[in-house]
Order: structure tokens, then C-alpha cells, then sequence
């Protein structure tokens, strides 16, 4: 019986020892797709016509993983917003 218990035991610990270590090699697959190059503003201005989804969507489909419409400078943030690209894609 306390054979049976300790195999038990042990099994489980090591199940959980293995579900632990798998976690974090899946998170990081999914992000070494991207190269983090900080951001790059382009000359583009956003308007209420040109908005945060149309400039994700540039920024896209010219080799960035995202982009949104904000302040040249954050810390002081002034009028206008323009569109702002993030990471180059590999």
C-alpha cells in the first residue's frame, strides 16, 4: 500500500512538473515572431476620417505587426496624433 502511494505520488509530481516547464516555451514561440524596434511615427496625420483602424491597417501591410494613432510625444502629448508603427515583422 505505501508502495502504491508514493508511485502515485511521484507520478502526479512529475505530471506537474512537466505541465509547469511547457508553459513558457509555448508563450515565447509566439513571441519570437517579431523583432521589438520601438516605434515609428510616420508623417502620416490622423483626422476623424483617418483613424486608429486605418493606420494598424497601413502599418500592416507595409511590415509592422501593429500601429494606432497617438501623440508624437507622450509625455506632452499635443494635437495632431499621428500614425505610429510598432514592431518590424521577420
Amino acid at each position: 500500500m505505501s508502495f502504491t502511494k508514493m508511485f502515485v505520488t511521484y507520478f502526479f509530481v512529475v505530471v506537474l512538473v512537466i505541465s509547469v516547464s511547457i508553459q513558457p516555451h509555448k508563450a515565447s514561440d509566439s513571441t519570437k515572431k517579431y523583432i521589438p524596434v520601438g516605434v515609428t511615427c510616420l508623417s502620416i496625420i490622423c483626422t476623424s476620417t483617418y483613424t486608429s483602424r486605418e493606420c494598424e491597417g497601413y502599418c500592416i501591410s507595409n511590415g509592422y505587426n501593429n500601429g494606432e494613432c497617438r501623440p508624437l510625444d507622450l509625455v506632452k502629448p499635443v494635437a495632431p496624433e499621428h500614425c505610429c508603427c510598432y514592431y518590424v515583422k521577420r
